[in-house]
């Protein structure tokens, strides 16, 4: 899909202007979104697949960007977790 420049221009602008948090939190939420959109087509073209089957397909297709998602999602949730205490 082609882009303006200006359109491009204006996304990456609102993009410094967010914090390193938000920009964190909207790539989790692209990743999560990615993964639900990859669990559906499966579903789709496998209606009768089991979960385990389903986390296999899923695995292939992503690889260990899901292990490392998971991981990264433990690790920033324990610091937000941290952060609320402090607060």
């Amino acid at each position: 899909m082609q882009y303006s420049k200006e359109v491009e221009q204006r996304y990456y602008d609102k993009l410094r202007q967010m914090s390193g948090e938000e920009r964190m939190k909207l790539g989790f939420a692209m990743c999560d979104f990615a993964m639900s959109l990859a669990k559906v087509s499966i579903q789709y073209q496998f209606p009768n697949i089991t979960e385990q089957e389903q986390k296999a397909k899923t695995k292939e297709m992503y690889g260990t960007l899901i292990e490392n998602q998971e991981l990264i999602n433990k690790m920033f949730l324990l610091d937000l977790w941290q952060k609320i205490q402090k607060a």
